[in-house]
């Protein structure tokens, strides 16, 4: 009886693919990369996508 592919799929299907830190974390920046909870970083904010702007309008409203 072969288990190992059995046994692969389940533990690669119990692993979290979304790693989280504290509720509290800030993140990195993803210009820079810089760990903005301990440092700040003066990367411009990526403008917005011009297409996106009639969503951002009903969002704001």
């Amino acid at each position: 009886l072969e288990l190992s592919k059995a046994v692969r799929e389940e533990v690669i299907l119990a692993v979290n693919p979304y790693v989280i830190c504290d509720a509290d974390c800030q993140g990195l920046c993803p210009q820079c990369g810089t760990n903005l909870n301990e440092d700040s970083c003066t990367c411009i904010e990526e403008a917005n996508d011009p297409r996106w702007g009639p969503l951002q309008d009903l969002k704001s409203e």
